[in-house]
């Protein structure tokens, strides 16, 4: 899923150097160290299926996806926000999708169905998701996912 925000500092280890000095001369120095880490969900496809023959008649189609975080920040109140399809392909949910906190590397599974009109053979499907990096900042992802 590409990143859609940019808090401004690359991820890495940053420092702040503050310098001072008064009238007579002396100075002060001190500095800081900190780093900067934020998660980068990414989606794939891992099954398209009819779920069951009455879900095919229904035309309603499973997708399973995998999202991981491929980031350097664990990905904290993670949620698959919303979804869109082209072609006469209509999203049916569940959403929100909870996918809660996961670490770095880390990943989880989520299931989607959508509604595929008849004489649709393939579509693109938009998953938008968001999450909060480990100094509550948020974070939004919105990957296309062919079908």
């Amino acid at each position: 899923m590409a990143p859609e925000t940019d808090h401004g500092l690359d991820d890495g280890t940053h420092q702040v150097q503050i310098v001072a000095a008064d009238l007579d001369g002396l100075v002060a120095e001190q500095t800081w160290s900190f780093t900067v880490t934020s998660p980068r969900l990414t989606l794939a496809n891992t099954k398209t299926y009819w779920p069951s023959f009455a879900a095919y008649q229904q035309w309603r189609l499973m997708v399973d996806y995998r999202v991981r975080n491929l980031g350097t920040g664990s990905c904290l109140a993670g949620e698959v926000t919303s979804g869109s399809a082209t072609y006469g392909v209509l999203p049916l949910g569940p959403l929100p999708v909870a996918l809660g906190e996961f670490t770095v590397d880390g990943s989880l599974a989520y299931s989607f169905t959508y509604y595929v009109s008849p004489g649709v053979s393939r579509f693109t499907a938009v998953n938008n998701a968001s999450c909060l990096d480990e100094g509550s900042n948020p974070h939004w992802f919105s990957d296309p996912a062919p079908v």
